[in-house]
C-alpha cells in the first residue's frame, strides 16, 4: 500500500525525539501510524498507510 502521507524529518529538529527512543517503530500521541526512528541517519519517518472503506448508503424517505 501506499502512504497517504510521508514526512521525513532530521532528527535534531524533533524536540521529542532528542535524547529520546532508539532506533525502531514508536508510538506517536494523534498519529495514526508510528514513526521509525534511524539515528544512524539522523531521520524520523511517519508514513501513514492509505486505507479507503466502503460504508453502505441506506436511501430515507
Amino acid at each position: 500500500m501506499r502512504p497517504t502521507l510521508k514526512a521525513t524529518y532530521p532528527l535534531t529538529s524533533m524536540e521529542d525525539f532528542q535524547g529520546g527512543p532508539a532506533d525502531g517503530l514508536h508510538v506517536v500521541a494523534g498519529g495514526l501510524d508510528l514513526v521509525e526512528i534511524d539515528r544512524e541517519s539522523d531521520q524520523g519517518v511517519y508514513d501513514e498507510t492509505n486505507l479507503w472503506m466502503r460504508h453502505p448508503v441506506r436511501a430515507t424517505s
